[in-house]
């Protein structure tokens, strides 16, 4: 199916250039999505008129499943929704075709994992990590805030915008290797808004941690803008990470 998506897509975006290409084969996947593959991609059941890629009861046992716990010398705790190869196609859909509805519903599903975390109560702002305007502007959207307002719609903290903003309109981590991820991201974020940040308890959230360099540089601006605890919510983390609760 995937195979077929890119090779229709690809094909049919030939003549156009920039972001024109990135539109229409972002137009062109979840057209084709939708018409052939209306399926739980985890169980198989057909969708529901509101599902998106996940059924309903897939969705919320992604949320009661083993829940990952990880802390680090920089972060109070790392909590994923689920391993990352289990959500890394929702995670390419709401980022490359745009499905804003799945992200939203999987920012729910994350927010009733946190909700099983009691320390998570004395946390008061939800910081979706900034994209640069420029790639806001080609994506339309920054996928760490539609994240953000699933979660605080579960959890009812606020999320907060703006405090801190991507000035450094990076190349995508993807293909780097742990220090050059660490180099790629050094000075790419400012805080905008300290008086918002001081004595704050900041849960940062994202859609993947993998080596965590983005949200280590974005929780040392935090730090030092006078934060006191730092965290880090996310969708997809790899497997054996931390402890399972």
């Amino acid at each position: 199916m995937d195979c077929y998506l890119s090779w229709v897509s690809s094909s049919f975006c030939t003549t156009a250039g920039g972001k024109g290409r990135l539109r229409i084969n972002n137009l062109f996947h979840s057209l084709l999505s939708f018409l052939f593959d209306n399926r739980c991609s985890v169980c198989g059941e057909e969708l529901e008129q509101d599902d998106v890629l996940f059924c309903k009861g897939c969705l919320e046992a992604l949320a009661r499943n083993n829940l990952q716990l990880e802390q680090t010398d920089e972060l109070e705790f790392i909590i994923p929704l689920a391993p990352f190869d289990d959500v890394r196609e929702a995670i390419h859909f709401l980022k490359y075709s745009g499905w804003k509805r799945l992200g939203r519903k999987l920012g729910v599903a994350l927010g009733e994992k946190l909700s099983r975390v009691d320390f998570l109560r004395e946390f008061d702002i939800l910081l979706p990590v900034p994209l640069h305007k420029t790639r806001k502007r080609e994506r339309g959207f920054n996928q760490s805030l539609i994240i953000s307002e699933g979660v605080s719609k579960t959890l009812g903290i606020p999320v907060a915008k703006e405090i801190v903003i991507r000035v450094k309109n990076t190349r995508s981590q993807t293909q780097l290797s742990e220090e050059e991820r660490g180099k790629n991201v050094n000075g790419a974020f400012s805080v905008k808004a300290p008086d918002k940040i001081t004595g704050k308890n900041i849960v940062i959230v994202d859609d993947v941690v993998t080596t965590g360099s983005t949200t280590k540089e974005i929780t040392k601006m935090l730090k030092d803008a006078g934060a006191r605890r730092v965290g880090v919510a996310c969708i997809g983390r790899p497997k054996n990470k931390g402890e399972i609760l």
